[in-house]
């Protein structure tokens, strides 16, 4: 299953999408936060990208969580508030 961020979006979608993971990661009780750079290291990683950032910064969870859940879980989560303020918008 294939996870990844688009590779070419304006600034203010960057942020929008920067806002919506923060959100996606506090719904799920994970303590990150992504700052601007982050969101583009991860959006270099290409294909997969939130699975191999799980598996490089934060390989812990994978000894609770099957990868392909948990980025499921949290593009799931990152796409609900994406489109909720879209819909603000």
């Amino acid at each position: 299953m294939a996870y990844f961020l688009h590779s070419t979006i304006t600034a203010d979608e960057a942020e929008a999408q920067r806002q919506a993971y923060n959100a996606a990661f506090n719904d799920l009780g994970l303590t990150w936060h992504w700052d601007l750079a982050t969101l583009a290291r991860v959006r270099g990683l290409g294909r997969d990208a939130i699975r191999q950032y799980l598996t490089s910064e934060h390989s812990y969870l994978l000894r609770a969580y099957d990868a392909d859940f948990l980025a499921r879980a949290i593009e799931a989560a990152k796409a609900r508030h994406y489109m909720a303020e879209a819909a603000i918008d």
